[in-house]
């Protein structure tokens, strides 16, 4: 997969900036997506961040593009997943890399952690 493809596979992640994504009790979902230069660390010209916050504010998921060492592969575009995991909050600097190759699949993983966070908390 090329990068002009993996460009415009992720464009669709700009019709929802600054989405704020009301899940009750107080929790919110933010989709923060800005335009960037295409450099080595950022090839597709742009970072993301999609996060979950509880009713102060403070996040418990986070799923963004932000200081990869290998932001593309043939497989599609890596994205970081931190936060809040089971009974305990993980220190920022631990995560998963995920690799995909569209954004329908980061959307679908990003409410799918979402739903478990909500689960677990009793409030879905």
């Amino acid at each position: 997969m090329n990068k002009d493809l993996i460009k415009n596979n992720l464009k669709p992640l700009f019709h929802l900036q600054n989405a704020i994504l009301d899940q009750g009790a107080g929790y919110y979902g933010k989709i923060e997506v800005d335009e960037t230069l295409d450099t080595k660390r950022y090839p597709t010209g742009m970072t993301f961040r999609l996060s979950l916050h509880d009713e102060s504010g403070k996040s418990l998921i986070v799923m963004d593009n932000h200081r990869l060492r290998t932001p593309l592969s043939e497989n599609g575009f890596a994205v970081r997943l931190f936060g809040y995991r089971g009974d305990a909050q993980r220190a920022d600097q631990h995560y998963d890399l995920k690799r995909y190759s569209g954004p329908w699949e980061l959307l679908y993983d990003f409410f799918k952690e979402i739903d478990a966070v909500l689960e677990e908390r009793k409030l879905k």
